[in-house]
């Protein structure tokens, strides 16, 4: 079998999951949901979203975007790349875009929650294609509220 950390005693601190904490505040979901163009009361109105069961505001279905992706980019901008990934983190060594993405909901986020996002490294694939190689990452994040899991998103990133 090969060493997949060739003179490493555990996997490069990139590839180890990640957790950071976030309170969801009101401002945040109303601010998400003004510039997503989601004008439900049930994200702006405390009162109208109680009336309709919810504990707080509602946030939008994709707001947990805005989490996962400020998730380890809270430093200063010298320690970032021109797109906004960490210095730290090879990827920032190279042309990055999205690949593939899926979204399982199990439940809502809401203005006041307190929201545990932890990111997975599942996989690094070398690939080839008619354009040339490239390299392909694999990784999951959770948006837990406690013991029951919100959101969990699949995605992928490609590297060349």
């Amino acid at each position: 079998m090969t060493d997949p950390w060739p003179g490493l005693d555990q996997p490069p601190e990139w590839q180890l999951p990640a957790a950071v904490t976030v309170e969801v505040t009101r401002e945040a979901v109303h601010r998400f949901a003004i510039a997503t163009g989601a004008l439900s009361p049930l994200h702006h109105d405390v009162a109208e979203a109680r009336a309709a069961g919810h504990p707080d505001l509602l946030a939008p279905r994709y707001f947990f975007v805005s989490l996962g992706l400020a998730m380890d980019q809270d430093r200063p901008r010298a320690e970032l790349s021109q797109g906004g990934i960490a210095l730290s983190d090879p990827l920032a060594r190279h042309r990055v875009v999205a690949g593939e993405t899926s979204v399982q909901w199990n439940g809502d986020i809401h203005a006041g929650d307190r929201i545990v996002i932890t990111r997975t490294f599942i996989e690094q694939l070398h690939k080839e294609a008619r354009s040339g190689p490239f390299d392909l990452y694999r990784f999951v994040r959770t948006y837990a509220k406690g013991d029951e899991v919100l959101v969990r998103e699949h995605y992928a990133r490609i590297a060349r």
